[in-house]
């Protein structure tokens, strides 16, 4: 068996693995990590290939070379833990795999217009909330930590959630697409110096699932009924109905 058909045989087996994997882990921030790491492999593979067609390297300078990777990519990922795994779900979220997803207007639509329609139903009550939306960053796990819901999404759903008498108004809601999948979930808070000392649990949870994926957040204080988005870690304050309408549907159109 020659070993062209060898590493043929290799490559498929490597592929069959990586398929697998990605639906095992589909619905989890886990997967747009091993999407970046298999665009990672790919280019890897593809240069070995290259090397080894044109025979240009002696195998000791092979050998230094691969160990060379070996323990720069060990010291690499220790080092810069935290900013890898962001670098590698951002390739997951790029690139070839957008590819497999069509954009859906009407959807963003709706999901915007309802989430605003209930944000300012809340603001009118004076209540506070936390209301996560989920894009291309899977956000099972944090489903587990509230209560499953499985609701349509509509802005009286929201309203009744969030109500202070309610045994959910507490946590985070997270809707997928025009379903809210959970309510009263918990969320990581953000560790960032950044981040204004002043801000309250619910800014802070905002902030800190927007760090670790691509989510959007939008939040309601309760004690000034001001309305912030959360962002790629980032904090906007949005004053108009019109504001946080054209807000929503533009990110959430950008990640279909």
């Amino acid at each position: 068996m020659s070993i062209i058909l060898i590493d043929s045989i290799f490559a498929i087996l490597l592929i069959y693995i990586i398929y697998k994997l990605l639906l095992v882990l589909r619905g989890t921030r886990a997967v747009l990590i091993l999407r970046g790491i298999s665009l990672l492999l790919a280019l890897f593979l593809v240069w070995y290939a290259l090397r080894s067609f044109f025979q240009f390297q002696t195998e000791f300078s092979k050998l230094v070379l691969e160990q060379a990777f070996l323990i720069g990519s060990l010291f690499f990922a220790i080092i810069f833990q935290r900013e890898l795994r962001r670098a590698l779900e951002s390739l997951g979220r790029t690139g070839i795999w957008r590819r497999f997803s069509k954009s859906n207007t009407s959807l963003s639509t709706l999901m915007a217009s309802e989430i605003t329609r209930g944000v300012f139903y809340l603001v009118r009550d004076q209540l506070g909330a936390l209301i996560v939306i989920e894009r291309e960053t899977g956000l099972a796990e944090y489903f587990e930590t509230g209560v499953r819901i499985e609701s349509s999404l509509s802005a009286e759903v929201l309203q009744a959630i969030f109500v202070s008498k309610s045994m959910l108004h507490d946590g985070a809601v997270i809707i997928q697409n025009d379903i809210i999948k959970a309510a009263n979930c918990y969320l990581p808070l953000s560790d960032s110096p950044y981040v204004d000392k002043e801000l309250g649990t619910r800014h802070r949870a905002g902030i800190g699932i927007s760090e670790l994926s691509d989510a959007v957040a939008v939040i309601v204080s309760e004690e000034t009924g001001n309305i912030s988005i959360a962002i790629d870690g980032n904090l906007k304050q949005v004053f108009t109905e019109e504001e946080l309408l054209s807000t929503l549907f533009k990110e959430l159109q950008r990640s279909r």
